[in-house]
């Protein structure tokens, strides 16, 4: 009889130190893990108007968009959409990738809502989205675009800016997007790389 009892515990032993092993795995293999440098001289999708060339001023701005949530809790992407539909060149902060039954990420959603070309710049990746970071929306034509991962604090908090060259009037601007850690330490050593 004792050893008949020693039996389903150690079956049970077993199946708990399995569902142990298999949770650690996942929850390693979903750590969001950084982006490294990226760099491109386009952005995606097309703009529907394109700004007159005789123009001379273009009007730019800065968004966290909180993943398209707003403070009262809602996720609405239509709602961000309309703050930005009077700039020509939007930086956004807290991009979220597609979710698993969305095929494109916050910053192509905007971008196809506005008629504006966009870029998703991820910091992170895991498998619970294809990432985290900026973006930007333009109605603007770019030159180039530079992805620059920060300094990340022990892997957490993993951070990066956007270096955009943007033609005008036969000048180039240079516009640099980025969303540092709260952190005071890491926030000043990312501050420091995004001023140098």
């Amino acid at each position: 009889m004792g050893s008949e009892a020693i039996k389903p515990r150690r079956r049970w032993g077993r199946i708990v130190a399995l569902i142990v092993a298999i949770a650690a795995l996942v929850w390693i293999v979903s750590r969001p893990q950084p982006t490294g440098p990226a760099a491109g001289t386009a952005l995606e999708g097309q703009v529907a108007q394109p700004i007159e060339r005789e123009k001379q001023s273009f009007r730019i701005g800065t968004f966290n968009i909180h993943g398209c949530t707003g403070s009262d809790g809602r996720r609405d992407v239509d709602r961000v959409a309309e703050c930005l539909g009077n700039l020509d060149f939007v930086a956004l902060e807290e991009v979220h990738g597609p979710r698993f039954w969305e095929r494109d990420n916050e910053a192509a959603q905007l971008g196809k809502r506005l008629g504006a070309a966009w870029l998703f710049a991820p910091a992170t990746r895991d498998l619970h989205t294809t990432g985290f970071g900026n973006g930007l929306v333009s109605s603007l034509p770019i030159e180039s675009w530079q992805r620059i991962p920060l300094t990340a604090d022990n892997g957490r908090g993993c951070r990066n800016m956007v270096l955009v060259d943007m033609p005008w009037h036969g000048r180039t601007v240079h516009i640099l997007l980025t969303h540092i850690n709260r952190g005071d330490e890491i926030r000043h050593t990312q501050l420091r790389e995004v001023i140098d």
